[in-house]
């Protein structure tokens, strides 16, 4: 006689209560598969749970015709559970293969890799309004999308880590936003403390400096801490190229993209304000 605790009997005769018998796993893969990948946040988990053990319901039948009857139940169940996480993911994102340019000295030139872009809607954000090529936005949904376009702006940077902490300093200063001693020692531990603090007092005054001030600062910044003597158009190229690197991966399909080096900034003042006010609250 089949106990009514087994899953076998469960999932013929009462499903709701195997879906809630392996929520502790749905969870754990929920964590391992969808957030600390990066793909959702952590303030998501609920929901990604509940769509998940929903999408076991709904999916009963199918379920019930892969399992053959005679291999043990729990592994299969949870291959069941990990392929539904992966299907959230494919509802949310799509995947490609695209090429990046190598930084590493040994192996230089172009190589191959997968990423995952969001399929979110198309928009382009100003100081105090977004606009999409798409009807039907609502003046409601603009923080929504902002939110959502933040979001995935900073999913996309987890790709760029190598490069991330000295294009927060260029962007920073570019956007009008304060570089803090942490940031910069991140960059340059054996800096002189003179350059830290030539950079820190040119950002505590953003409003007074234009463009070509702000390239200029850099550049000295950078050339104290990697010893060169490179001019204010090198550090100009560098910024370009990875704007134009974040462009391509954020205008999705590239048809329909609405950013471009003029709007990108504000894009990356929204992230920066965003960070700004998660540290005070």
């Amino acid at each position: 006689m089949i106990d009514e605790e087994d899953d076998i009997c469960l999932i013929h005769h009462n499903p709701e209560k195997l879906v809630c018998k392996y929520r502790p796993k749905i969870e754990f893969l929920v964590m391992n598969h969808l957030i600390k990948p990066g793909y959702f946040k952590r303030q998501e988990k609920e929901d990604l749970v509940q769509e998940v053990s929903t999408g076991l319901l709904d999916n009963l039948k199918n379920i019930l015709k892969s399992y053959n009857g005679r291999s043990m139940f729990q592994p299969f169940f949870v291959q069941v559970i990990k392929n539904k996480c992966f299907e959230v993911r494919r509802n949310s994102y799509t995947r490609e293969t695209v090429e990046t340019v190598g930084k590493n000295p040994d192996n230089p030139g172009y190589r191959k890799v997968k990423i995952f872009r969001k399929k979110h809607a198309s928009v382009e954000l100003r100081k105090n309004t977004v606009s999409g090529k798409q009807s039907g936005f609502e003046h409601t949904d603009i923080p929504v999308i902002i939110k959502s376009e933040i979001e995935f702006l900073e999913f996309l940077l987890r790709h760029f880590q190598d490069r991330w902490v000295r294009m927060t300093i260029c962007l920073k200063i570019l956007t009008a936003y304060s570089v803090n001693l942490e940031e910069l020692k991140q960059y340059c531990k054996e800096c002189t403390t003179k350059a830290y603090e030539k950079l820190l007092d040119f950002s505590n005054c953003p409003d007074k400096h234009t463009k070509e001030q702000c390239y200029q600062s850099l550049t000295d910044f950078f050339n104290l801490c990697d010893g060169r003597n490179n001019n204010k158009e090198a550090i100009r190229k560098e910024i370009i190229d990875f704007l134009k690197e974040i462009i391509y991966h954020l205008n999705s399909p590239p048809e329909n993209g609405n950013y471009n080096q003029k709007n990108i900034l504000e894009l990356f003042s929204w992230y920066f304000g965003e960070k700004n006010n998660s540290k005070t609250e």
